[in-house]
């Protein structure tokens, strides 16, 4: 009986004790003097880090661009409308593509809405179609458009 009166009080105890402990770790900076970091700081971090590598995959795209090949330009389409697939996901849209998201923007929300539309259906040209035959032109303007995108979103 009192060793069954023992246990009770101590898992009592343990609970109210480990309950403070986290409590004060939490509100103290503890966590930040040990890690060096705390939530906020973490996720500037990753958008920093997700800032750069969009950058690098840019100036890649533009290096495309600018040989004048029309596979290096198919590939600068493809691979900057996946950069823009990937900054919708991570701005919330639902979907399982790029069309799926671009569907839920609204005309108030990006303007351009429909120019951002003719640059994907170049990009799914691309894509579906071997026989797609795509100009300098072209693969020039749908970038423009994708490069006022990531401009307005920061992330230029």
């Amino acid at each position: 009986m009192w060793l069954s009166i023992l246990k009770f009080v101590c898992i009592f105890f343990s609970v109210i004790f480990s309950g403070i402990i986290i409590f004060l770790l939490i509100e103290s900076s503890f966590l930040a003097d040990k890690f060096g970091t705390d939530a906020a700081d973490f996720f500037r971090a990753e958008s920093s880090l997700v800032k750069r590598k969009i950058s690098k995959k840019w100036k890649e795209n533009q290096k495309r661009l600018a040989s004048h090949q029309e596979a290096n330009l198919k590939l600068a389409i493809i691979e900057t409308d996946s950069i823009i697939d990937d900054l919708f996901k991570r701005m919330g849209y639902k979907g399982e593509s790029l069309g799926e998201r671009l569907k839920q923007i609204k005309p108030a929300q990006i303007p351009y809405i429909e120019d951002v539309w003719q640059a994907h259906k170049i990009r799914n040209n691309v894509v579906h179609n071997q026989d797609y035959k795509l100009t300098y032109g072209e693969a020039k303007k749908a970038l423009d458009i994708y490069e006022k995108i990531l401009k307005d979103f920061q992330v230029l």
